[in-house]
Formats: C-alpha cells, structure tokens, sequence
C-alpha cells in the first residue's frame, strides 16, 4: 500500500487505503453501465439490473463499514464483520426473487441513513453524550457539505462535456457523443465525483470542538440559512395548520388526503432545520432558543390531523405503498416528538436513526413495503367479490368500487397478478395465465364505474409463452422502450416520445421517423388487447417493435363502437445481425 500511495500521491492513495471495497465496488458499477451504454450488454437483463442494485448497496454499506470500524478498537470482530459481512450481504440481496419477504430497492435508502449513524453507535465510555452528538453533528455536517460541492462539480463537469460534444459536431463535424455521454459521463459521475467525496470524508480522530464553537464561513451561512428562512416559515406553516384544524372543528369536514404528505415534509424539514442549528455558535441567537423550544410541540396537532387524513383515505382505499410511507412518516414524526420532549431521550443521532430503522423493518418479512398493501388489496377484493357474481344485480355499488381499486392497484407485476389469479381460483373463476384488468373485470361480471361515463380502460402485459411472436431473422435484442407523452432516451441522441397516436422519434428537436398506431388501435377492444407488432426504420437502420404492456382507453362514439387511444406502451425493440 505504501508503494501504491508514492505512485498515486498521498492523497489518493490515502482514499484507497481507507475505502478499498468501496471504491472497488464503485469501479465495478462504472464498468457495468459503460458496458450498457455502449450497447455491449443488454439494458433489458434482469440479472444485470440485480448485479447493479447489488454494487449500489454494496457501495453504501462499505463505506459506512468502515466508519464503523474506526469508531471500534483496533481488530475487533465485530467492526470486520459489519465492514466485510455487511455490504456482501446486501450485494446477494437483489437476487431475492418476488418481494413477498424482502424489497432489496430499499437496501440501499437504509444504507444511506446507516452511513450517517455507523461511526457513532458503538459505545464510547471515553466520551459523554453531548461529545459523542457535536462529533455526529461535526461528521455529517462535513460529509453533507463536501457531497453538495461534489454534485455541483459534476453538474459542471456535465456541462462542460456537453459542450465539448457540440462544439466538436458542429464546428468539425466529429461524432463523439457515444464516447462522452457513453463512457465520461459514466466515468465521472459513478466513480470519480463518488471517490472525491470518499476523499473528504474526515476521520474521527479529527474533531475538533472549535468548529461548533468558532464556525467557518459555511457553517455560518447555512446557520443563517436555519435561523434566518426555514425557522420562520416552519413557524408560519404551523399557524396554517392550526387554522386549518379549527376550520375542520368549526365545519365538521374531514381533512383532504393531500394532507398527509404535506404534514410529513413539514416534520421532515423542521427536523433537518433542527439539525441545522444544533451547534452552540446557534444556541447564542435567542430566535434559535426559541424555535428549538416549541418546534416539537408544534408538530403535535398537525400529527393528529396527518394520522386523521391517512385513516380517512385507508379507510375508503386501501392500504397502497404510498400510504404505508405515510403511516411510516408519521410514526417517525410522532416518536421525534415524544423521545424529545421527554428530553432525557432527546439525541440527535435519532433523527436519522429512526428513519433508518422504520425503513429496515419495511424493507423485510411479509409486512415489507410491497408484500403488505398487496395482501391488504387482495383482502379488500376478496370480502368484495359476491358469492355468485354472473346473477344479475349481485354487485352493489360500493363492493364494485372497492373491487375496481382493488384489481387497478393490483394490475402491476406478474407477481401480483398470479395472487389475483389465485385468488379468483378460490371463488371458482379460472382466468388465462398473464391476463389483466380486462380479463378479471370480465370474468367477474364486474361492472364499470359510473363516472367513466362510457369510457372503458385496458392495461394488459402480454406473457410471450401466451402470445407467441416469431422473430425470424430480428434476433438480436436493442433495447426496451417506456412510450407515453414523455420523451424516452433511445441510443445516445435520439427520443421517443408518443404523441396521440403515433410514435415519433426526434434528434434534437426535430422530427426524423415516426409510425402511425391507428392500424393496431382499431381493432382493439377492452376485452382483448393484442400486443403492437411494427418495423421503422430509424436512421436508416430497421426496427422491430413488439410489445410487452399496454394501457388504452376506449371512448364511446356515437353509433355505439369504442375508439381506442394510447396512454402508456412497453416495448422491446429488436434489429435484424
């Protein structure tokens, strides 16, 4: 290593020295989407999106390893084993299949919140607990300022790139945007911003209490930025709410559903603000005093009304994963305030700690972020479902609701449409293996909601073992392609992007290809959807389109026919060796 450290120079080499597995597993991450970028592996490989995940996470929770042995003595088990045991663990995680146990997606968000508490949950008997919060505060306060300088870096360096990629097109007409936005741009932004903000990252043995007392300029502006922007607004935020709580008394009109999510970013801002003026250079400005003093009881009624809205909604909807974070958020939010205002238990290292946790225990067993509000929609489908549903007049009108947002959410993923599959086994309706929307509501006699108005919808994922398509000579795979009114990247300069019902591909802003859908469209039904099968020729290079979703709406014409429109197609795209 010391020969390694002469030839680098002290400082990157001290960097390897410090994070060796993480910027290894940096390293990887880069090589893997340089690898995707140039076309040289397939971006539609499940396994290469799980080795990815798996390089992310382990990215992570190698650097927090390591912060967390050097909180512990030298050689300790226990440190090597979090450092080493950890990371690889969350590496094999995304090879997990279905989320009925586990959601390795949320792996790395825990890792992020570990990263901020790993070097400071070790016992330190050396050090009381207001020592051990100024070195947390010091320790984040440095990393969080250190990877905000970093972004903004590679946001220039992402700049200068582009305009280097102009400047040489059209000044030299050389073509060199595969080269920098296929493997700088990779380069730059996956290891080498990663690996200068592993640089910064200070070592434990150098706090020094100054710095909470005699702050630097930075310390001092975005001190100015807690006490003199966030502190005010929060406070002013918390009198609306108030106001809004008393007009829910004097109407007797239960909260809007939007509630919950602005209640949650009013907690989560107020606890990073708290944050923000923890130093005691910020305890000597008396509107600090202040604010510290009250914050937490003020975020007790609007609490109230955050859990008042989120039963409300899960009440009449069901549990989704946006709900299950709003029940997460405001558990988080409420044990804040209760471990603070008690203030024996008030430490700032809960802040993100607590985040952490909660997430964790989302992130596993069969009451995981996924798995949960599945079953809870399942359930709600299955109380919902008549004993016979083929008699006429079997569906009122609020078990048809309930089942129309059951099967909605649950029309997402094979996984959860084989447990609605299932399920309707278990009532005596047999359903074809990769059927959807249609086909349930179909086979349920289920009845369209009222407000559509005659307007019928279709979101169907088409099962290539069901739908066969025959490649012939259009064998090698180019890629998949998300279409709607939003631009989707296809290769390095080209969009997609559709827009009523054609297909349009653009360089820039103009128009170079496109395919007109009509032909697939009209003979569609809400019924039977079959998948879009098309050849364009792209910069004089031919592509086949097959499909692998759709999601169509049917509008009534006037003679009692249905015309359907496109709102969202999958597609894997193929070219001819």
């Amino acid at each position: 290593m010391d020969v390694l450290i002469r030839l680098l120079g002290a400082d990157v080499g001290r960097v390897l020295a410090r994070f060796p597995t993480a910027i290894t597993s940096a390293a990887a991450l880069t090589i893997v989407a340089i690898f995707v970028s140039q076309g040289w592996l397939p971006d539609t490989d499940e396994t290469l999106f799980r080795v990815s995940l798996g390089l992310f996470g382990f990215t992570i929770y190698a650097v927090a390893g390591q912060l967390f042995r050097e909180s512990r003595p030298e050689g300790d088990l226990g440190g090597k084993a979090v450092a080493y045991a950890l990371p690889a663990i969350v590496f094999f995680a995304p090879f997990v299949t279905g989320h009925q146990w586990l959601v390795p997606e949320m792996l790395p968000l825990v890792g992020i919140f570990w990263l901020s508490v790993a070097a400071f949950v070790s016992p330190q008997p050396r050090l009381d607990k207001a020592e051990v919060q100024a070195r947390f505060w010091w320790l984040n306060h440095r990393a969080v300022t250190t990877g905000a300088i970093a972004l903004i870096g590679l946001g220039l360096i992402l700049l200068g790139l582009l305009a280097i990629e102009r400047s040489l097109a059209l000044l030299f007409g050389l073509e060199l945007s595969r080269f920098i936005y296929g493997f700088l741009v990779p380069l730059a932004g996956l290891f080498l911003v990663p690996v200068y903000w592993f640089a910064t990252i200070p070592r434990l043995d150098e706090f020094n209490s100054d710095y909470l007392e005699k702050p630097d300029f930075l310390s001092r502006a975005v001190g100015f930025l807690g006490q003199f922007v966030l502190s005010p607004l929060l406070l002013a935020y918390a009198l609306i709410l108030l106001a809004y709580a008393v007009q829910i008394v004097v109407t007797w009109q239960l909260p809007q559903g939007v509630l919950g999510w602005m209640v949650l970013a009013f907690t989560i801002t107020g606890a990073a603000n708290w944050l923000v003026l923890y130093p005691k250079f910020m305890d000597e400005r008396r509107f600090v005093r202040v604010f510290k003093s009250v914050w937490f009881w003020l975020t007790l009624l609007p609490l109230a009304l955050y859990a008042l809205a989120t039963f409300v909604r899960i009440s009449a909807y069901g549990l989704t994963e946006e709900r299950y974070l709003l029940i997460a958020g405001g558990v988080w939010a409420l044990a804040l305030a209760v471990l603070f205002l008690t203030r024996r238990f008030a430490d700032i290292r809960l802040i993100p700690g607590l985040a952490g946790l909660i997430f964790l225990i989302l992130s596993f067993g069969p009451w995981n972020l996924i798995n949960l509000p599945e079953s809870d929609q399942l359930s709600r489908l299955d109380r919902a479902i008549p004993a016979d549903p083929t008699v006429q007049n079997a569906w009122n009108a609020e078990a048809a609701a309930q089942a129309r947002g059951a099967i909605g959410f649950l029309n997402r993923s094979d996984e959860s449409r084989a447990k609605v599959r299932a399920l309707l086994a278990t009532h005596g309706i047999e359903v074809e293996s990769g059927s959807g929307w249609s086909a349930w509501r179909e086979a349920l006699h289920l009845p369209s909601d009222p407000i559509e108005s005659g307007w019928d919808y279709a979101n169907e994922t088409f099962d290539p073992a069901s739908v066969p398509v025959e490649l012939g000579d259009w064998s090698v795979l180019a890629g998949n392609v998300s279409l709607g009114p939003w631009e989707t990247n296809f290769g390095p300069d080209l969009t997609l992007t559709l827009y009523g019902e054609r297909m349009i591909v653009k360089r820039g802003n103009a128009e170079i290809a496109s395919f007109d859908l009509n032909s697939w469209l009209i003979v569609q039904r809400p019924e039977k959807v079959t998948p879009p099968d098309f050849v364009l020729e792209i910069k004089g290079v031919p592509y086949r389109f097959v499909g692998l979703s759709a999601s169509l709406q049917f509008e009534p014409n006037a003679d009692g026919t249905q015309m359907a429109g496109v709102t969202n197609l999958d597609l894997l795209v193929f070219r001819k060796p």
